[in-house]
């Protein structure tokens, strides 16, 4: 067994201490016998060892050549979809080399753009059917995956990861990762999936210019790649509108083709072109995107909720020289290439809930890094009643949702019911919308979480929001069951509200329609409470009445019933529903504006008539605040957002709040200068831009000349990103020539990137541009075969080696692992241990009757052993054993014992001669049979001899002269 310490400089304090326990013993006063002397002083000695190895770090080395393997499979789109189920049979079946003797371990990561721990490493067999993670397939990023592994190996094994791949990785840099494994002792096995497509055409970019004047007439270029020659067909659309065909003959690499545009109307225009090539391998990568800009009249975007209650503001809006596009809320623009085709964007009473994250995210984009200017109009659906509150809306507008300020303002409560539903991901999407019904509520507000854990439970019950952060802890780890019935969770929420002093309630069900139905008479006792039920139903089972279930419920607990196909709409409706309890934030009774301060959208204007209603914010600190209510509430407010500007108005432009309004005469002029103050103010410049996508990466080049074509040089050019999710980033352009400028910016995501192009001067913005390139299809589709020299070059960097398919990552290369124990918790123990024995030796003195009474209580807890049984040999022969015992043991001749005179009871015995020839005339007694020791009758303890007791009593003396004899010779 190896040992080791690791401070091993300690010992050298006993060659100190030792001597020092010695000296202090030969000067002790404690008066003891020479046994326990000596054992009192080796104990005390045995305990400062002890002690100095606990501290030197004392540790025991145990050796193992136990080895974690954890396989990392990539699930990206360039692996083909005809090779995932011989990877699976393939890991479960590798993974059974495993030595089982040496507690080896395996566990599995799936990954491509991002990594997920599917199975961690555990000591037992792998049981794979199927792949539960879910990952970024668009893209791969096999160093995430590599640095993921490293982490989650147990400690004190040796570590080797199976990297299963095409090699193929679009970001990151997995050999660099590779070295941190190998430094973190990691070693990196390959098994590359190789392929090679034959038969494949691409379509790799469009180009065209950025800005074109109206009916210019321009080319439009397009690239092809073809790996053979073939025959195929191009199709054009613009703005997803089909215009023409046309027929091309492919040759083998790239292909240039162009086609003519002209466009008469201003605006924003997207063009796609689509590659239809008859065997195609990989139809996926057959797009190309490209955008073009026609500059003209402003236009103006009116997303209304109620179209039909639209025309008043439309006419107050044609004071303004430009077009005006109505729009119903579910056809707003889905991308932000879309909306660079307006320079105004009114909301009339748009409610959070109608707006997917991505489009909420897309507006204020284009307000911050566009300039496009945004008019929030009021209404019952908008605003703090219409769940702005923690959404890109309010981050955006100059007015805030929170309303911890008003005292007086009621509070509403809500609870969630969360059932789970049984399709990928579907406890992921119960988080996503617990949270955004969470973010929705404000802090006086009351939320209460119920589910199924075994029994029906809350996950924290009906409360005051208060600090989000804590309960957005909890949603975010829960993990609703399979609840049997809906009776008893709604019986709790009933009960949980009745106790409220809320001023409205709300209960949400969320499930698939599995569980059995709620009684009608609970549901009739809960609306009677004045308490609504609304449901939320996803994935239901084939064949069951889960729809009609959850639509029974809604209708009879005076709620809506939503039947939702699509998760990602999951977020929205809860926010709408969450909505229902926030309608206490509107305040319908007639009131006059005042006017706080008099801003630019005011001038000329005085003298407002009054309103019907309005809803409850509160200004933010930055912003302007034109209007107010009598009670200070902000009605019209408006600040500099980004470059662009944003208008909140809180009251409504329709029948119902601002009926007054629409006789008033300034009615047209207040809402056209309101308008012209948010328009998009910047200025376009005559730069030519260009940006594209060349794999994962986005490149924007500018050309500066003025007017007399001369080059302009060290302007102070940047622009501003946003991706297809929306996220937007700064870039900064460098000259890189005579009137040249060039920047790089990150372009793996698949969809539009729109870059406005910002030239400044002392700090002030001059110009602005907007292009937009594409990438149209994920970067996987651009491999047509594996990189195997990246996996070689891994495997090779971390000793490691390429696998095929009978490979074992298990034997190869195997360590011994010494694995240190740490013993001072042990030493401790036993040092305590002995210094007590220490002190009982020197501290109590016990008889000798003493000990063997304690040495036989201690002998009662020592289990016998059991003796074996005997076979039947072994009994014969023991049985002649004692009989020939009992043989030897008998006299040879038997003869009459003589009898003996009587002893007298003092003074000398006779003498044999006299005793001989003496006759007693006593008649002889019988002999007596001689019976063996085995067989003896135990006989009863004699009484103390007096002899005995006289000789303990001198012992004693003995040992206190000796004691005393000792103190003289010692001096004391």
């Amino acid at each position: 067994m190896a040992m080791r310490m690791l401070q091993p400089w300690w010992l050298l304090s006993l060659l100190v201490l030792l001597p020092w326990i010695w000296w202090v013993s030969r000067r002790s006063w404690t008066d003891l016998g020479p046994v326990r002397w000596w054992a009192s002083h080796l104990l005390r000695a045995l305990v400062l060892i002890l002690l100095v190895a606990a501290l030197a770090g004392l540790q025991w080395l145990d050796r193992h050549d136990r080895m974690a393997v954890i396989y990392a499979l990539d699930r990206s789109l360039s692996i083909p979809a005809r090779f995932e189920e011989q990877l699976l049979r393939f890991i479960q079946e590798n993974s059974q080399q495993r030595k089982q003797e040496s507690g080896d371990q395996v566990g599995l990561l799936v990954f491509g753009g991002t990594a997920s721990l599917e199975l961690p490493s555990e000591p037992k067999p792998m049981v794979l059917e199927r792949i539960f993670s879910i990952v970024d397939r668009d893209s791969s990023d096999i160093a995430g995956a590599l640095r993921l592994a490293s982490a989650a190996f147990p400690e004190h094994v040796q570590k080797r990861v199976v990297l299963i791949s095409d090699g193929n990785q679009t970001q990151g840099d997995a050999l660099a990762e590779a070295l941190e494994a190998k430094a973190a002792g990691v070693s990196v096995d390959v098994l590359p999936i190789t392929y090679n497509y034959q038969r494949e055409f691409m379509a790799e970019r469009v180009d065209m210019p950025s800005t074109v004047q109206e009916g210019e007439r321009f080319e439009a270029r397009l690239y092809l790649n073809a790996s053979q020659a073939a025959e195929g067909t191009l199709w054009l659309t613009r703005n997803g509108r089909r215009l023409q065909e046309q027929r091309v003959q492919l040759t083998p690499g790239r292909n240039l083709y162009s086609f003519q545009e002209t466009l008469n109307e201003p605006g924003f225009y997207s063009y796609e072109v689509v590659l239809e090539v008859d065997g195609d391998s990989v139809p996926q990568n057959n797009r190309a995107i490209g955008y073009t800009s026609v500059r003209g009249r402003p236009r103006m975007l009116l997303v209304e909720s109620d179209p039909a209650q639209a025309q008043p503001l439309i006419d107050a809006l044609r004071q303004i020289e430009g077009e005006i596009v109505l729009l119903p809320v579910d056809r707003i623009p889905e991308t932000l290439a879309q909306l660079q085709d307006f320079d105004l964007v009114l909301m009339s009473n748009v409610s959070a809930g109608s707006l997917s994250i991505r489009q909420m995210r897309m507006l204020q984009s284009a307000a911050r890094d566009f300039g496009v200017g945004i008019v929030a109009i009021g209404g019952d659906e908008s605003f703090t009643a219409g769940g702005y509150r923690g959404t890109p809306l309010e981050e955006m507008l100059p007015v805030s949702m929170d309303l911890s300020s008003k005292k007086v303002l009621p509070s509403g409560a809500l609870v969630l019911i969360m059932h789970t539903t049984e399709f990928p991901g579907g406890n992921d999407w119960a988080r996503q919308t617990a949270l955004a019904s969470l973010e929705a509520l404000g802090p006086r507000d009351q939320l209460g979480v119920l589910l199924w854990a075994g029994q029906e439970q809350w996950l924290f019950p009906v409360g005051p929001v208060g600090d989000k952060a804590e309960k957005g802890g909890m949603i975010q780890r829960m993990n609703p069951g399979d609840m049997p019935d809906f009776d008893a969770t709604l019986e709790m929420a009933h009960k949980a509200l009745k106790e409220t002093q809320a001023h409205l309630k709300h209960i949400i069900v969320f499930s698939d329609g599995d569980p059995s139905g709620p009684a009608l008479a609970l549901l009739d006792r809960i609306t009677a409470d004045k308490i609504t039920v609304s449901t939320v139903m996803i994935g239901p089972h084939p064949g069951t009445n889960g729809p009609e279930k959850m639509a029974e419920i809604a209708q009879r607990g005076k709620g809506r019933y939503w039947d939702v196909r699509r998760p990602e709409d999951l977020p929205q409706i809860f926010i709408k529903e969450a909505a229902v309890i926030l309608k206490s934030s509107i305040f319908e009774e007639p009131f006059t504006p005042e006017i706080h301060t008099y801003t630019e959208p005011l001038r000329g204007l005085d003298g407002f008539p009054q309103m019907l209603g309005y809803v409850a914010t509160s200004p933010k600190p930055r912003a302007e605040l034109a209007l107010v209510s009598e009670k200070g509430d902000p009605l019209l407010a408006h600040w500099q957002y980004g470059l662009g500007r944003t208008v909140a108005f809180t009251s409504d432009a329709k029948a119902r709040w601002a009926a007054p309004w629409m006789g008033w005469p300034n009615y047209g002029k207040f809402w056209t200068q309101v308008s012209r103050w948010a328009f998009r103010q910047l200025q376009s410049s005559d730069f030519e831009a260009l940006v594209e996508v060349q794999g994962t990466e986005g490149k924007l080049r500018v050309d500066a000349l003025d007017e007399r074509g001369n080059y302009l040089n060290f302007l102070e050019l940047k622009g501003r990103v946003v991706d297809p999710d929306g996220e937007s980033r700064e870039i900064l352009l460098e000259q890189s020539g005579p009137g040249q400028y060039e920047a790089v910016f990150p372009a793996g995501k698949v969809g539009a990137y729109m870059v406005n192009l910002v030239q400044e001067a002392g700090g002030q913005v001059v110009s602005t541009q907007v292009v937009g390139t594409a990438q149209a299809y994920s970067p996987e589709f651009q491999a047509l075969e594996a990189s195997t020299g990246t996996l070689e070059q891994i495997a090779q960097a971390t000793d490691g080696q390429v696998l095929d398919s009978l490979g074992n990552p298990f034997e190869h290369d195997r360590r011994v692992t010494e694995v240190p124990k740490d013993l001072m918790e042990r030493l401790l123990i036993w040092a305590l241990i002995l210094f007590l024995l220490d002190v009982g030796v020197r501290r109590v003195m016990l008889e000798r009757s003493q000990w063997l009474a304690i040495r036989a209580w201690c002998l009662r807890w020592i289990p016998t052993r059991k003796t074996a049984e005997r076979d039947e040999a072994l009994s014969l022969l023991l049985e002649r054993k004692a009989a020939l015992r009992r043989q030897s043991t008998r006299p040879a001749v038997e003869r009459p014992q003589e009898a003996t005179a009587p002893q007298p009871a003092v003074g000398k015995a006779p003498s044999r001669r006299k005793a001989a020839g003496k006759s007693t005339g006593v008649k002889p007694k019988a002999p007596k049979p001689v019976v063996p020791p085995e067989e003896a009758e135990p006989t009863e303890p004699s009484a103390a001899d007096p002899r005995t007791e006289e000789g303990a009593t001198s012992f004693t003396q003995q040992l206190l002269e000796a004691k005393k004899r000792a103190r003289e010779k010692r001096g004391l």
